[in-house]
């Protein structure tokens, strides 16, 4: 795998994790928006994005992440071990972001219920991770925390 997709993933996984309440992600252009009037209109009109947008690059950014990971937590190579162990910390800090987006989205509950479904499907697979593929140093935790949330 290549650097470009790592940090790529990565800083793609720390944006999706600064995500606040009552914000939007315009997926085109890749910049928060505020939920108001401006946006709807912004979103709608001129430069136009959905829900849908953003429920497609969240999906396909954690099914990357993850299949990256076993990619590279199979490796001999210890840089590799350790990219994948942060692709994982973004994993599971970018459910915040996920999280945010589900109260911005609080009105469509079908959208929070493939929101919850995501963040629930993150846990899984980062307790996998923990029982199966993660081997973590003396000075790592032992286990990347799922409960968080």
């Amino acid at each position: 795998m290549s650097n470009n997709t790592f940090a790529e993933l990565l800083s793609n996984l720390k944006f999706l994790s600064k995500i606040k309440k009552d914000q939007k992600i315009n997926v085109r252009d890749m910049f928060i928006q505020e939920n108001n009037w401006t946006t709807s209109i912004s979103r709608t009109v001129y430069k136009v994005d959905n829900r849908k947008n953003t429920l497609h690059f969240i999906q396909n950014l954690i099914t990357t992440s993850f299949s990256t990971c076993k990619s590279l937590i199979n490796s001999d190579n210890k840089s590799d071990n350790t990219m994948a162990q942060s692709l994982l910390k973004g994993l599971l800090n970018s459910r915040n972001g996920i999280e945010n987006l589900k109260y911005t989205y609080k009105d469509d509950i079908h959208f929070a219920c493939i929101l919850d479904t995501i963040i629930e499907n993150i846990n899984v697979q980062i307790t996998e991770f923990n029982d199966i593929h993660i081997d973590w140093d003396e000075d790592d935790d032992k286990k990347i925390k799922t409960d968080t949330i």
